[in-house]
């Protein structure tokens, strides 16, 4: 064969058909079985010396080939994927460090910042969605939820008002003193935006709505005293809960 492109090529073609040969790759398998330890070392030298060349190739082969890629790794994860979990927990296990650093220089990858950051905002976008659909919803059907839910809004907008410019918003129709409740929180958190405002006796446990369909003003001023009031810290309120199931 010459060194034409043309004899370049069918010189590839042959040597891809040979390496392909069950005999051939049996005599593969067995020499690198026979003398790993110095084939690895060998391969390490060269990848060392041609890191950047090999990259490069690496990426371009890539680019060319990326659904057949693709393609074959999704293959493989779905024939293999109980043996692949499995060794990726026991390097995980065995690696914890390695595993570690390997994450933190994906993470801090522009690319990958930025890839994580549109994640984020998608995600809270759809769940942000759901739930208020699910709020929205929720209030045509429950009036004692819906007024739970406005009284919740007007008090957390009455304190977000109220330090910013020290006027505090009404409620009388529903019977809520919120100067009250304001004197009885001081002095407030200087890093306020770290707290919550807790109900003591949640909310859930009051029943706002009377039989007759009319709202239980004694109630709401019971859910909403001063005393039933009180500062946590975001990781306490988080913590205690205090959902009814009802």
């Amino acid at each position: 064969m010459t060194n034409t492109k043309e004899g370049i090529e069918k010189r590839k073609a042959y040597q891809k058909e040979y390496c392909r040969r069950p005999d051939v790759k049996k005599k593969a398998r067995e020499h690198y079985h026979d003398n790993k330890e110095e084939i690895s070392k060998r391969r390490k030298i060269v990848r060392q010396k041609n890191k950047d060349k090999i990259s490069e190739r690496g990426k371009k082969y890539y680019q060319e080939n990326k659904e057949d890629i693709l393609k074959r790794q999704n293959k493989r994860y779905q024939e293999k994927k109980e043996e692949i979990l499995k060794q990726q927990k026991e390097y995980r296990q065995k690696n914890p460090e390695k595993v570690k650093e390997i994450r933190k220089r994906c993470e801090n990858k522009p690319e990958n910042k930025a890839r994580k950051k549109e994640q984020s905002r998608k995600y809270h976008q759809k769940y942000k969605k759901k739930r208020d659909d699910h709020v929205r919803l929720r209030k045509k059907t429950d009036k004692d939820f819906a007024i739970k839910s406005r009284l919740r809004h007007l008090l957390r907008r009455t304190f977000k008002y109220y330090t910013k410019t020290g006027k505090i918003w009404l409620a009388s129709k529903y019977g809520i003193d919120y100067k009250k409740i304001i004197e009885s929180l001081k002095p407030f958190p200087k890093d306020i935006e770290n707290y919550h405002l807790d109900h003591i006796k949640p909310l859930c446990s009051f029943t706002f709505i009377n039989e007759d369909g009319s709202t239980d003003l004694e109630e709401i001023r019971k859910a909403f005293a001063p005393e039933n009031l009180q500062w946590l810290t975001a990781h306490e309120n988080i913590v205690k809960g205090g959902r009814c199931l009802n």
